[in-house]
């Protein structure tokens, strides 16, 4: 079974957020679908790689309709400090607190 890219998980989460500003204008196809901490183990991680690519919908087959077909030479990936990724955190949290004040 093919991943279908449609749902772009990755951009709903913070990190996804954040990679997503860092990378800047992308195709409307272009979907994050990897992200790891390095180094190992998780507690003494210092930064996260976040990757992404423009997919594209197969015209025949089981997975037409479906955004599964990653489009060559669209790869990139950034990375995202510890540091950077708390600080984007906290002015989520900050934004989130000034919204429900109002």
């Amino acid at each position: 079974m093919t991943a279908d890219m449609r749902n772009a998980i990755y951009h709903q989460m913070d990190f996804g957020q954040l990679a997503l500003q860092k990378l800047g204008q992308t195709d409307a196809n272009f979907r994050l679908y990897l992200a790891a901490i390095k180094p190992e183990p998780p507690k003494e991680w210092t930064h996260m790689e976040v990757v992404g690519a423009v997919f594209r919908e197969p015209k025949t087959g089981p997975n037409k309709g479906t955004l599964s077909l990653m489009v060559p030479g669209t790869r990139k990936s950034v990375k995202l400090h510890r540091t950077e990724l708390d600080a984007y955190r906290g002015s989520q949290k900050l934004g989130e607190q000034t919204n429900e004040s109002k």
